[in-house]
């Protein structure tokens, strides 16, 4: 009975399992044959990763089943599998992913998942400006990826378990998967193919491994690892090889690998290591071995330093507190450094401790070798001047800081050593005599260098013995000091002045390459080490005599000769003080120059004070004879600034020289006292300003200023402010105006113009023509001007006297003049064009005051004046016709005029003559002045007069009318038809006498005809007796 029951079941359960093997047959056939689409299996797969992942949304695409290729466990394919977020986002995006469902837990009715395996992913890492590394898979955000991986090597580390989600986890692969690795505050971008790794549950823990090609724009690093966790005490160790490995990706990797950022050259080598599972690190070994590249210094080389090949060996203690550098060779092509020492982790740093050495090498190796941040100046002055020879076994200690940062930068705390040289080279600046053929023993530290010199020669001098010493060089202020001695020509002794210097003196036409003489110098020199040094920058200690000094065409082109000088260049600067013979005459010459920095302060300063001989000032360029004669003595000092500014001072005492003015009829005679004075700017070798100039004499003073154009030729701007010589008191403003000419404006107290109004014009000796004076300007002019005294002859001035005037370059085309006479009344003049004539007008209050101001007559009185008249300047001689009208006026003073109208009327005429009416018409050509029309007449007498005046040489012939009783005699020339027969000409009478005016202006002779005065008119004219007939002969004439 029991038996049945048992066949039975055991019947059953064959055919079960023969059921089994067959669909298990036919499910493994179908799948031989291509993948079999499962959607059942794809939720019971989201499902089991929801377990896992609660707070996360599972999104899977099309899910099939593949051949298995073994029977360890059922793979389900999934592809575009997505983990999205609780806000919608994604967190996880990969392209293919196969899990493998154990077939044991599948027959108990449970989907549990042995492997997973992430295919061609996508995977991103991001190092962002903090340091901190963020992971992306696929098109995803970045973020929770990290939380994902964590809780995927949770469930691998922790013991198998059934029941719990992802519990019975045996590996997590990934196979041809890609690797963006992003270094942001590097902006570099590497990527890695071919990434295979795994992670795999262990009895023990947990065993890892990885392969990867990643490339670096050259041919592609190969990048193998392995690694173990063991659970029971939490140790991790492993080791990563590499090959063709560019150092910045590890340096993007960690902040403990910063300092291989510096390295640009590829990498071969291993890495070992050992740690724990809370994030101790144990220690670990470096071998490294590096190809032809690069390596960067910063803080103490400026650019990267070449070298042809690199091995570090290395050993990392517990925590990475310290490295022991066991060995670091490197191989920099002129020489071979080999350094060892000990690298500890400071609180804000790196410390390093060691010893190194450099194989010999020639000078011109320093460029590379010697860093660029220890003593900048005193490298670049040793490349720039060290131009041959050798240095040999240097030997060196050091102690360095690495400051922690984005831009490492190293500090030196501590350098010590010693080498040799032999056959050195050295140019020192300026002129100097190059130091050659130097051997000896240095020694060095971070802030010196001291150099023995045992044998060499400076110059065409032998140095036994020297020495030279660089300061500084651990911070600013690099000096050299440099002690020699040095005996010879006085041009082997200039040599060492910078150039710059004596080209100073040559921009004066004085050449320094041609002074001789002997000079005996002892030199000790200490300057900063800069770039284009200068003498202002090299202050040489140095005490010189020279003698038997001779410089040809020292100054001006003559030459001096017999010069003795004291020659002292200290710190800072150079001084030359001394005499000797210019010209025949002793002269002090000084020169001095400052060294240094830029300065407001002048750069150099030449000097001259002697005598001033007529040699001399021909020599001197511009001939001043006219204005100076006899010697004088002078003070000239030229001082150069910094910027191309060059200032003359000149002081002159002329106490025995005659000074002359001769537009102004003034003149100083020798041994009275007189004293000059000038102040010149020159920029870039032009002259740019007269800030001062002064003369100061009794006959003469004045005192102003000046700018000129950026040509140095052209006055922009001239200032007077104080002009005095004889009545002048004024100030004068000349500026120019581009192409409208320049403006004058004038101020002041008086102005005497007649001293220039009263010059005759030249004569030319061979033809005796006259010459117009030449002119000061050239160019056209506008005047301005507002006198209180305006002096236009030697009598009365002209007050409040205000105007102005246009000057076209050749003549006055323009005037305008109002002022006020004694009296009170006013004057007007003006002077306007009128097609090609010009027209004259002047009108006055007090015609007599009027025409004594002007300088024409001083004994009239009172009287309204008006003159109209055309000036024709293009004519020769510039003639000039109108007519002048006096009302009302009073004739004084005048004893001739006085005695002759007495004698016509027959009575003694005293004190003034009062006048009624004058009416003239003129005619002004050169210097003679033609009067026409001539009528004046009062109540008693009336005179009609024609002739010319001769105002250079002052004498005069008139002929003329005079009428007495003026108003009763000429009443009758209103009667019509006889009164013209009764009285004749106008402006005679029934009776009138004709009169002759001869000779001098101051004495002139009067000649009356006293029969024509019973003569009528018509027979006046008939008989000759008038005027007319010879005065129409004497106009012809």
């Amino acid at each position: 009975m029991i038996r049945k029951p048992i066949r039975i079941v055991v019947k059953s359960l064959a055919v079960t399992v023969v059921l089994v093997a067959i669909a298990a047959g036919a499910v493994a056939w179908r799948l031989y044959l291509g993948p079999i689409e499962t959607g059942f299996a794809a939720r019971h797969v989201r499902a089991e990763l929801a377990r896992s992942f609660p707070d996360l949304t599972i999104a899977m695409g099309k899910t099939e089943a593949v051949w298995p290729g073994d029977m360890s466990g059922l793979p389900l394919r999934s592809r575009d599998l997505r983990l999205i977020g609780k806000d919608g986002g994604e967190v996880a995006h990969f392209p293919e992913v196969v899990v493998t469902i154990l077939p044991l837990a599948l027959l108990s009715g449970q989907l549990r998942l042995g492997s997973i395996r992430f295919v061609q992913p996508e995977i991103a890492l991001e190092r962002d400006d903090r340091g901190s590394i963020a992971l992306r898979t696929g098109t995803s955000r970045s973020g929770g990826q990290d939380r994902f991986l964590a809780m995927l090597f949770g469930r691998l580390a922790g013991e198998p378990a059934e029941n719990e989600p992802l519990g019975m986890l045996r590996s997590i692969e990934i196979v041809d998967g890609r690797v963006t690795l992003s270094d942001r505050p590097a902006r570099r971008v590497w990527r890695a193919d071919s990434l295979r790794s795994a992670l795999r549950r262990r009895p023990d823990g947990l065993a890892g491994d990885l392969s990867l090609s990643l490339g670096n724009g050259r041919a592609p690093a190969r990048i193998g690892g392995e690694a173990v966790y063991r659970k029971d005490d939490g140790r991790i160790s492993g080791a990563l090889t590499f090959e063709g490995l560019d150092p910045a990706v590890l340096a993007a990797v960690s902040d403990s690998f910063d300092a291989l950022d510096a390295l640009r050259l590829p990498l071969s080598g291993k890495m070992t290591f050992k740690g724990s599972d809370d994030g101790r690190f144990h220690g670990g070994a470096i071998e490294i071995s590096g190809g032809a590249g690069t390596v960067k210094v910063p803080g103490v080389y400026r650019g990267p330093v070449r070298i042809e090949s690199l091995h570090i060996a290395a050993v990392v203690e517990e925590g990475a507190r310290s490295v022991d550098i066991g060995r670091f060779q490197a191989d920099l092509g002129d020489t071979k450094l080999d350094v060892s020492g000990t690298v500890r982790r400071t609180g804000n740093g790196l410390a390093v401790d060691g010893n190194g050495s450099l194989a010999g090498f020639g000078v011109k190796a320093l460029g590379r070798l010697w860093p660029g941040k220890i003593g900048p100046n005193a490298r670049r002055w040793v490349l720039r001047n060290v131009g041959a020879g050798r240095v040999t076994n240097i030997d060196a200690r050091f102690r360095l800081a690495v400051r922690e940062g984005g831009n490492r930068r190293v500090q030196i705390h501590r350098l010590a050593g010693r080498f040799d040289f032999d056959g050195l080279k050295v140019r020192l600046p300026g002129s100097l005599p190059a130091l050659r053929d130097a051997s000896g023993e240095a020694r060095f530290d971070s802030e010196k260098i001291d150099f023995g010199v045992q044998r060499g020669r400076l110059g065409n001098s032998r140095i036994s013995a020297g020495s030279v010493r660089i300061d500084g060089l651990g911070g600013k202020g690099e000096r050299i000091a440099i002690d020699a001695t040095a005996d010879g020509a006085v041009q082997d002794f200039l040599r060492p002045i910078d150039r710059k210097t004596l080209a100073s003196a040559k921009r004066l036409g004085a050449d320094p390459a041609t002074i001789r003489g002997q000079a005996r110098v002892r030199l000790k020199s200490g300057f900063p080490l800069g770039d284009n040094l200068s003498l202002a920058e090299v202050p040489f200690a140095v005490d010189a005599q020279l003698r038997e000094v001779t410089w040809p065409k020292a100054l001006f082109g003559l030459d001096l000769v017999k010069g003795r000088f004291g020659l002292t260049v200290g710190k800072t600067g150079i001084e030359l003080d001394g005499e000797g013979t210019i010209a025949g005459a002793a002269a002090k010459l000084g020169w001095q120059e400052k060294f240094g920095a830029v300065s407001k302060s002048w750069r150099r300063q030449l000097s001259i004070e002697g005598v001033v001989t007529p040699e001399l000032l021909r020599a001197a360029g511009p001939d001043f004879r006219s204005f100076v004669t006899g010697p004088f003595g002078a003070g000239v000092t030229l001082s150069a600034y910094d910027g191309g500014r060059t200032v003359v001072d000149a002081a002159f005492d002329l106490r025995r020289a005659r000074l002359a003015v001769p537009v102004l009829d003034i003149a100083k005679p020798a041994k009275l006292p007189a004293r000059g004075g000038a102040r010149l700017v020159f920029r870039g070798g032009r002259l740019a300003a007269i800030p001062h100039f002064s003369l100061q004499s009794l006959p003469i003073a004045f005192q102003g200023k000046a700018t000129m154009e950026t040509n140095g030729r052209t006055l922009r701007r001239l200032t007077v402010a104080r002009f005095a010589a004889g009545r002048t008191r004024i100030s004068a403003t000349l500026e120019r105006r581009g192409k409208a000419g320049r403006r004058l404006r004038l101020t002041g107290r008086a102005l005497d113009l007649s001293p220039l109004l009263e010059s005759r014009p030249a004569t030319s000796a061979r033809t005796g023509a006259t010459r117009p004076p030449a002119g000061p300007f050239v160019e056209p002019l506008d005047m301005d001007f507002r006198i209180d005294r305006l002096f236009v002859s030697r009598s009365l001035p002209l007050r409040s006297a205000a105007g102005s005037a246009r000057y076209d370059g050749r003549s006055l085309r323009r005037v305008r003049l109002t002022a006020a006479l004694p009296s009170g009344k006013s004057l007007d003049f003006r002077l306007t064009p009128a097609g090609g004539s010009q027209a004259v007008m002047l009108a006055s209050d007090d015609g007599g005051s009027a025409l004594r101001a002007l300088g024409i007559v001083d004994n009239l009185r009172g009287g309204a004046l008006s003159v109209r008249a055309l000036r024709r300047p293009a004519l020769q001689g510039k003639p000039m016709s109108g007519t002048l009208r006096l009302n009302k006026f009073q004739v004084e003073r005048a004893p001739a005029i006085a005695r002759f109208l007495a004698l016509a009327e027959r009575r003694r005429i005293d004190g003034s003559i009062r006048m009624q009416r004058l009416d003239m018409k003129f005619d002004l050509r050169g210097d003679r002045l033609a009067i026409q029309e001539g009528r004046a007449y009062s109540s008693l007498i009336g005179v009609t007069a024609a002739g010319a005046i001769g105002r250079s040489k002052r004498d005069v012939r008139l002929r003329g009318t005079i009428v007495p009783l003026y108003e009763l005699n000429s009443a009758f020339s209103k009667v019509p038809i006889i009164g013209d027969l009764l009285v004749g000409e106008k402006g005679s009478g029934l009776l009138a006498a004709h009169f002759t005016v001869k000779g001098s202006l101051d004495k002139p002779k009067f000649q009356v005809n006293p029969i024509s005065l019973l003569t009528p008119g018509a027979l006046r004219r008939l008989f000759g007796f008038g005027s007319s007939g010879k005065r129409r002969k004497d106009e012809r004439n």
